[in-house]
């Protein structure tokens, strides 16, 4: 008689702890190869009575990291339903092998395209641009830099109103009044 209640003790314990725990794996952040997201101050929202799918907000030193990709800022926004982010003030979207700063970064994880605004630039080993907005799309490895470009590539001067960066080969196309100035010899 003492093993049945032993038994029935650990079975209803066990059951309390899973039911306890399971909530806390987010089943949408673990598909989205979330990694971490961090700040000063963490506040998460319910958005609906599932208990998987949250609006997570971070105030202070926001830190996203996904990927091989990490994005900062002074505040946050992630939704976990819609894989929807949105970062405030001083924002740098840092990968391997390029970096994007600007005033704001607003994008969508699980379509894996970020767009960022205001006094924006793009920095990569050999080009360096400003640009009024950048949308960066992870699947099509580009940058789209859109608005009074100027820029540096391997020396060479450039300005358009629209560029293109194929951010594997590097390749450039400039569109909307182009110009490209190359270095004068001997420098």
């Amino acid at each position: 008689m003492k093993n049945k209640k032993a038994i029935i003790y650990i079975l209803a314990i066990s059951v309390l702890i899973i039911s306890v725990f399971s909530p806390l794996k987010s089943d949408l952040i673990k598909a989205q190869n979330l990694q971490e997201l961090s700040g000063d101050k963490l506040t998460m929202e319910p958005l609906s009575e599932n208990e998987d799918e949250y609006l997570i907000l971070a105030k202070g030193n926001a830190l996203l990291k996904y990927k091989d990709m990490t994005i900062s800022g002074q505040s946050s926004e992630f939704n976990t339903l819609k894989g929807s982010i949105l970062f405030n003030n001083n924002v740098v979207f840092e990968s391997d092998n390029y970096q994007i700063k600007g005033d704001k970064l607003k994008g969508n994880i699980d379509e894996e395209e970020f767009t960022v605004s205001g006094n924006s630039t793009f920095v990569s080993e050999n080009i360096e641009a400003t640009a009024d907005e950048i949308v960066y799309n992870q699947s099509e490895e580009m940058a789209y830099l859109k608005g009074n470009v100027n820029g540096k590539q391997n020396g060479r001067e450039f300005s358009a109103e629209n560029i293109s960066i194929n951010l594997a080969s590097e390749k450039i196309e400039l569109s909307g009044n182009a110009k490209l100035v190359f270095p004068e010899k001997g420098e």
